[in-house]
């Protein structure tokens, strides 16, 4: 089911099966809501057959990962490579069986690669899939399209669309169809569909209407081995945007049950480079094609996102110093002049400094050790002092945000956040969003405050989510890098420099003393 409305009074449920009879709901007066496992359970086996589907033969090989993929015909081992988008979309499109595109934060792989692959695709004729694992990342390649006067079909449900992209859903398009042959002119009549990767899984009954020449998917590294396999095995070439280092496919199975049979282990790490059943499918993949196969890959090396101080935090310990600043404002100097007086040191480090961390320490009034009374206070006062800084220029959705990595801290967040807009008259200042690192990915505001929560040693193991190299903490660098201007991080010091990768991080953003 899905959640259409939920407000204080009402919570308003789509069913997804229409054929539960009115009478029966009348019975009950009180429900109790519970996740359901049967779609994403029945998903995983699907793949799983799908694969098994296959004739052991060359398709399957590639899927696999077992054969090589084939060499574009203009291809040298001499190339250098492929770090800038139009390398990267010449030999995507050039590729005769897939290519892998890794695009760390603010590379724009959406706006400067995805869309650019869709636009040359269908002037060649192509029949395209375009996908991503999220909605709101499949809602921002809609708008790319849209920018650019791509017709396309939208699939998926009209609650999980944007409602501006809602005349493009399928429903929609076939609404006027009276015959069979009506719905065949409709389809066949459009070269570009985009959906979700599990609307697309879900909708087998598309490729007996139609045959797709390319398949691009957006957030590839947050998708599992049997769905990608799965929608892999329906089209002969397939082009897979993701970043590994940023955060992984959501796993519920704790680490034993991830683990690779250790019978078949060593088999399987040589054969397929599979080493741990949690990893996604372009991960596993990516990294063997770095090891065996130069011309399957590459890197996006200029970043457009965050400005060059900020920059350093992660390009030397999670992208091995290859980033570089596209935009000459990543190099320009701070300048607040017209911001009120700094009333104490705090206020001075938000007028002069790019990036700095604010000691906190747990309080007696802390209940929980999710909460933490002394960040939520320190986050909503500087996220009242960047508005009122930012003036007539404030926009909610694109000058601040505040990640946190406890709900029960983004709700105690908001509680603060709330008394300060009251205080300042400020009621925009409500609408900022405050919420965990994962619901952050994908997401930038000019000044992001980041309040990590962490009283205890034992919590470090919740926040720290590493690559499978132990180097790169996925989680840190996704809430490192969601800043265009500014980045201010609060915790206790003492347990967070516990972890290395956040010592490190806490060392370069020169602590007040």
């Amino acid at each position: 089911m899905s959640l259409e409305t939920i407000t204080p009074d009402l919570v308003r449920l789509s069913v997804r099966n229409r054929r539960i009879a009115p009478e029966y709901l009348a019975r009950h007066a009180t429900w109790a809501l519970e996740p359901d496992s049967y779609d994403t359970f029945r998903r995983e086996w699907a793949g799983v057959a799908a694969l098994l589907a296959l004739p052991d033969g060359p398709k399957r090989r590639l899927l696999m990962g077992r054969a090589a993929p084939a060499q574009p015909a203009d291809w040298t081992p001499a190339a250098p490579p492929a770090r800038d988008a139009d390398t990267v979309v010449a030999r995507a499109l050039a590729a005769p069986n897939w290519f892998l595109l890794c695009g760390p934060p603010g590379t724009g792989k959406t706006r400067k690669v995805l869309a650019e692959l869709a636009r040359q695709l269908r002037e060649g004729d192509k029949q395209v899939l375009l996908s991503a694992y999220t909605n709101r990342a499949v809602d921002e390649i809609c708008e790319q399209l849209v920018h650019w006067g791509l017709p396309f079909i939208r699939l998926g449900s009209r609650l999980s669309t944007e409602e501006r992209y809602r005349p493009y859903l399928l429903d929609a398009r076939l609404a006027d169809c009276r015959t069979r042959q009506d719905v065949r002119v409709v389809l066949g009549g459009c070269s570009i569909y985009v959906g979700t990767v599990s609307s697309l899984v879900g909708k087998p009954e598309l490729f007996q209407f139609k045959r797709f020449d390319v398949l691009v998917v957006d957030e590839a590294s947050q998708i599992l081995e049997t769905p990608m396999v799965q929608l892999l095995s329906r089209v002969p070439k397939w082009i897979l945007i993701g970043d590994h280092k940023q955060l992984p496919a959501v796993v519920t199975q704790d680490a034993d049950a991830c683990r690779v049979a250790a019978p078949v282990a060593d088999l399987l790490r040589d054969e397929l480079g599979l080493t741990n059943l949690k990893n996604s499918y372009f991960e596993r993949l990516f990294r063997l094609a770095e090891q065996h196969w130069p011309w399957a890959h590459g890197t996006l090396a200029t970043q457009y996102r965050l400005h060059e101080t900020l920059t350093e935090l992660v390009n030397g310990p999670f992208y091995d110093g290859v980033l570089t600043c596209g935009d000459a404002r990543q190099t320009a100097t701070l300048y607040r002049r017209h911001w009120p007086a700094p009333a104490d040191e705090l206020s001075r480090r938000l007028l002069a400094e790019r990036r700095f961390f604010v000691p906190a320490r747990r309080a007696p009034e802390d209940v929980s050790a999710k909460e933490s009374r002394q960040e939520a206070r320190l986050a909503a006062r500087l996220a009242g002092e960047v508005a009122v800084g930012y003036g007539a220029d404030f926009r909610p959705a694109d000058t601040v945000g505040i990640i946190a990595s406890f709900r029960n801290q983004v709700a105690l967040i908001r509680t603060e956040l709330a008394a300060v807009a009251e205080r300042l008259n400020l009621p925009t200042l409500n609408e900022i969003t405050v919420d965990t690192v994962e619901r952050y990915q994908g997401s930038q505001r000019d000044v992001i405050i980041v309040s990590f929560c962490c009283h205890f040693e034992h919590q470090l193991e919740t926040l720290v989510s590493l690559d499978e190299s132990g180097r790169v903490d996925r989680k840190l660098n996704v809430a490192l890098t969601r800043a265009k201007e500014q980045l201010i991080l609060l915790g206790n010091e003492e347990i967070l420099c516990g972890d290395s990768r956040y010592a490190a991080v806490i060392g370069q953003m020169q602590p007040a003393e």
